[in-house]
């Protein structure tokens, strides 16, 4: 039988002599011709759309693409080679469509690209996780250095304002803002709501600043206040049963706590908020780490979230990669920097089986009780929309 590489070779032989574009399409349906010509028996080409549709999560949003020219389609290519994780689940398919998007890009003018691509096909029957992740980290170079890449007005402009070093807490919470806009999805009217906000905040920041101090500190003596005669706690934490794998209050503990909360609303109009939350795609991570590793994960993120639950904020492991908090007299915009902050932190940590790092975000939906009609009612909407956004950052990643 012919050595697949010597059809390979022929292929782009093909697609180079007839003057044909390299796009998948045609790299695909001539290396079918070619294996056909050799007496091999394949099935019809996969069409492109067909491949990515096998892929997990933001891949698919990229499928259906049109390009204005090769660097767009080169961004396309490198954003592919990016999401592609190697589950299982149709391993071989997803490790030949990484070939041909590296075999394209191996054809690129560029020598850099092509090299790095050419390098990319030589090691990948042999690649590790900490080699892949150096590789996403050479190609998203390319795509900043190389390659042209359009920005809106919106963007333009807060990537500026992003920049700015201003010793405000309001202003860098604002730029934070940005900066998940800058990194996700960048909507139109998400990106109109942060202009506005920044011009909202130059005008206030335009009052004389003696004025403006006195109002702040005004501001900060009322928060204070209302906090310290509001303050609510658990008294109980200690007597609560805890999970053994995180040393987390167990998820029956904790519906001691949403009972207490709960009595506490009906009969002091104390309201409170409560957290779903767990790791970013933690199914898709249960595939490529294996199930020995991720409770190794859930092991150190139980007692690092430990650090976090007190008499007010109570912390609780609620099964598989979920956790609950439960935070006691405070507002859902409260409760949404609670996890905001609780993110951040836990990406700075690290989660380390058997000398592999695995990287960690959280995905996050927030309740607030006044909203709902009743507890089991808020706890339903919570998880189902967390279920929903597993494998986004769901609230935290919100504008």
């Amino acid at each position: 039988m012919p050595n697949i590489k010597l059809i390979a070779r022929e292929t782009l032989r093909q697609l180079i002599e007839n003057k044909i574009e390299p796009t998948p399409e045609a790299y695909e349906k001539e290396f079918y011709h070619q294996t056909k010509k050799m007496g091999i028996k394949k099935e019809e080409p996969i069409d492109l759309n067909q491949l990515l549709a096998m892929l997990k999560g933001d891949a698919k949003e990229i499928a259906n693409k049109s390009f204005k020219n090769k660097d767009e389609f080169t961004i396309f290519l490198i954003k592919v080679l990016n999401l592609i994780y190697h589950y299982r689940a149709n391993f071989n398919m997803l490790l030949e469509m990484e070939r041909i998007f590296l075999r394209l890009l191996s054809t690129h003018p560029d020598k850099e690209i092509n090299t790095l691509a050419k390098g990319y096909l030589i090691e990948i029957d042999k690649i590790n996780f900490q080699t892949k992740e150096l590789y996403k980290k050479r190609w998203l170079e390319q795509t900043k250095k190389n390659l042209e890449v359009k920005w809106n007005d919106f963007d333009k402009v807060l990537e500026f304002v992003g920049d700015f070093k201003i010793e405000n807490d309001e202003f860098k919470n604002l730029q934070e803002k940005i900066k998940r806009y800058l990194e996700g999805s960048r909507d139109k009217e998400n990106g109109k709501n942060l202009l506005k906000k920044i011009e909202t905040f130059f005008q206030e920041f335009a009052v004389p600043y003696p004025q403006r101090k006195e109002e702040q500190d005004l501001k900060l003596e009322q928060e204070l206040n209302t906090k310290e005669a509001s303050v609510l706690e658990y008294a109980d934490m200690d007597s609560l049963p805890i999970n053994s794998i995180t040393t987390l209050i167990s998820k029956e503990g904790m519906q001691d706590i949403l009972n207490f909360a709960e009595e506490e609303y009906r009969e002091n109009k104390k309201n409170y908020s409560v957290v779903i939350f767990g790791i970013v795609s933690y199914h898709q991570a249960l595939e490529l780490y294996g199930s020995e590793a991720l409770k190794r994960v859930l092991t150190i993120l139980g007692k690092f979230l430990k650090k976090y639950s007190n008499t007010s904020d109570l912390i609780a492991y609620y099964g598989e990669e979920k956790f609950l908090a439960c935070l006691l007299d405070r507002q859902k915009e409260q409760a949404i920097t609670f996890i905001r902050k609780l993110d951040a932190e836990v990406r700075k940590s690290i989660f380390v089986y058997q000398q592999t790092r695995i990287p960690i975000k959280l995905s996050a939906q927030v309740a607030h009780r006044i909203e709902e009609e009743s507890l089991e009612k808020m706890l339903k909407v919570v998880l189902e929309e967390f279920a929903k956004y597993e494998d986004t950052q769901g609230i935290i990643d919100e504008a």
